[in-house]
């Protein structure tokens, strides 16, 4: 097949005008889905000596979320307390989250509300978007000093558009319990982007200009209607690894860099499920489909929108891999593609033997661009992408570990992975990291001159805090390497 062949050439070469539509006729790449180099015990020997790595960060009782600028003379990152899965009302998970310059902390909200995302503009500002005790988001603008402005994120258009409500329409904007977790920010020059899934289960879009010390409402865009969905909750669970739990439920956002031909594009991507397709095609006058090869298969895929600053939606598209439940955890943008990245279950119906990380790839204009899976040790999880200046892509996330086949439960610890892709196949960079100890994942990344990694470790399996919620806890690492 040629969908491996195309993913590399572009992720190595850099950024193309390409056109070419993936392959997804139901087969996949053997090298996609080759055993990496650096297998388990392979790791296991790099790890003895952080081979390639240097000034390795470690920081007791935190975990590193995401990086704002990776920078080593300069770094800005999301740090987070981790905490149990919620269990009355009013607990919160993730933890406490706060934004951190440079190992000082700038902003956290109050015990009350919630940090969810963040991003660091040109001018040296940055948008943190977060939750309040009523699940309303919330916008804060802030430097160095810390917060400078804050505003609840509103929709006058809300109320209006019965696409966005199940039953009674409201006025107020809310995330749900599930998707509480979902408000996304990205930078468009000194304008905010955020993206969310409302509590009746819409995804929308808004933009914020940040004028004159305040928030100004800018395009709005309901990206997808509102629907009725019903959890996989975990038994008995104190922990949920990899955010598993609330994923269907979340949406990640990129927005196209300054100085692309789509300038300012955002691009968003959720789960498709056959929910989101049937409702989305019910309420939305499009003939999306999952991809799939015959009727008896239920699979999930990628839902991808492309979004301009005027608010007008320029493509949705489904990407993913024929037949199979693929799962979107992260995603990036560079000048001329998109990269996203999560999970694939490998088995039939809920059996979760065997998880392979997802990566597929798009364009501005929404033409898939290749699509396919990378088999890890055991089981593999690709939790973030990100484009180098030369536009090669960059895949990072967590493997070797395992899982409960019919459920949700982690139950043996997994580590980070790093892949860079070449011409001839990804290339495991994993060796480059900083030995972790314990279950580690890798949830931070960012390539410019170095290769910035960051994530926990020592942190909790599924059911580590069932009879002991004190032993939820992680320690955060970081490493810049050579790219």
């Amino acid at each position: 097949m040629r969908t491996l062949a195309l993913l590399c050439l572009l992720t190595a070469c850099g950024d193309v005008n390409a056109s070419t539509d993936a392959d997804l006729d139901g087969g996949h790449d053997a090298a996609l889905d080759a055993t990496p180099d650096g297998s388990r015990d392979a790791g296991e020997d790099a790890a003895d000596d952080d081979a390639g790595a240097r000034d390795p960060l470690r920081i007791a009782d935190r975990s590193i979320v995401a990086w704002l600028r990776a920078d080593r003379a300069d770094p800005w990152w999301i740090e987070e307390r981790i905490a149990p899965w919620p269990r009355v009302e009013g607990d919160r998970d993730p933890g406490r989250r706060a934004i951190v310059h440079d190992g000082t902390e700038v902003y956290a909200p109050g015990d009350d509300e919630r940090l969810i995302d963040a991003c660091l503009h040109a001018s040296g500002q940055w948008t943190a978007v977060g939750v309040d005790a009523a699940r309303r988001p919330f916008l804060v603008r802030g430097d160095h000093a810390g917060a400078i402005a804050r505003a609840i994120l509103d929709d006058p258009e809300l109320a209006e558009d019965p696409r966005a409500w199940i039953e009674t329409p409201s006025d107020t904007l809310r995330v749900g319990a599930l998707s509480e977790a979902s408000p996304s920010v990205d930078a468009d020059g000194d304008d905010a982007v955020v993206a969310l899934m409302s509590e009746s289960h819409a995804i929308l879009l808004h933009r914020w200009e940040f004028t004159e010390g305040a928030f100004v409402r800018g395009a709005r865009a309901l990206l997808s209607p509102a629907r009725v969905a019903t959890p996989f909750l975990p038994i008995g669970a104190s922990y949920d690894n990899f955010d598993a739990v609330v994923a269907p439920y979340l949406v990640h956002l990129a927005v196209a860099p300054m100085g692309s031909a789509h300038e300012g594009r955002a691009f968003v991507v959720a789960l498709a499920d056959r929910g989101r397709i049937d409702r989305h095609n019910a309420l939305m006058g499009t003939d999306l489909a999952l991809l799939r090869s015959g009727p008896g298969e239920h699979p999930s895929d990628a839902l991808v929108f492309g979004v301009d600053r005027d608010g007008s939606v320029r493509f949705t598209v489904v990407a993913g891999t024929v037949d199979r439940e693929d799962e979107p955890f992260g995603i990036a943008a560079s000048r001329e593609r998109v990269a996203i990245v999560g999970r694939t279950r490998r088995e039939p119906g809920r059996d979760n033997t065997e998880l392979h990380a997802f990566i597929a790839q798009i364009d501005h204009q929404g033409r898939v661009l290749a699509a396919g899976t990378w088999d890890g040790a055991r089981s593999a999880l690709a939790q973030v992408a990100a484009f180098a200046p030369d536009g090669s892509l960059w895949v990072g996330g967590t493997h070797d570990w395992t899982q409960n086949p019919t459920g949700i439960s982690l139950y043996e610890p997994g580590t980070p992975f790093l892949l860079a892709a070449s011409a001839e196949g990804w290339i495991d960079r994993s060796a480059t990291l900083a030995t972790t100890r314990g279950h580690a994942e890798l949830r931070a990344l960012a390539v410019g001159d170095d290769v910035a990694a960051g994530g926990l470790e020592n942190g909790p399996l599924t059911h580590t805090g069932d009879s002991d919620p004190s032993r939820i806890r992680s320690d955060a690492w970081a490493s810049w390497s050579a790219r």
